[in-house]
């Protein structure tokens, strides 16, 4: 193969990471575009060292991979764990269907939003009964008598 080839290989690869990178969130894949820069100059030095190239690829990639990672947890700071459907644990509510296991009805009304639900110990809960809810489980609750 000729001196050339291999350099536009790896800027081919390179130009393939980082246009796969537009159409994610992670900046993970942007790193391995970054590793096949590094791969492309030195195989501009060193077209027939194609074990150092490669090395270069994985190790130039596996440092891109570290920094970015520690750099976007620095950026981002934790995230909340009570996000989406998940900040219903918890919350207060009432029943607005009563919940039977056995026909498998019942709903109830959290924060303004009505959810299908079942109770948590499989019992009946009827209308205007207060609840908690215990868990999010697909598209329905899983709730508990107040007392």
């Amino acid at each position: 193969m000729g001196a050339g080839f291999i350099i536009w290989v790896w800027v081919v690869a390179a130009a393939f990471f980082l246009v796969v990178e537009i159409f994610t969130v992670s900046f993970f894949i942007s790193c391995f575009g970054v590793g096949a820069i590094g791969a492309a100059i030195v195989a501009a030095f060193a077209p027939e060292a194609y074990t150092t190239q490669m090395a270069v690829f994985v190790v130039v990639s596996a440092i891109t991979v570290a920094m970015t990672r520690s750099f976007a947890e620095r950026v981002s700071g934790k995230q909340a764990e009570d996000f989406g459907v998940d900040r219903l644990r918890g919350q207060p509510g009432v029943v607005v269907q009563a919940i039977d296991p056995v026909t498998g009805a019942g709903r109830v009304r959290v924060a303004r939003e009505e959810w299908r639900a079942d109770s948590v110990n499989m019992e009946p809960l009827a209308v205007g009964s207060m609840i908690e809810v215990v868990e999010v489980e697909g598209t329905h609750l899983v709730v508990r008598q107040r007392v």
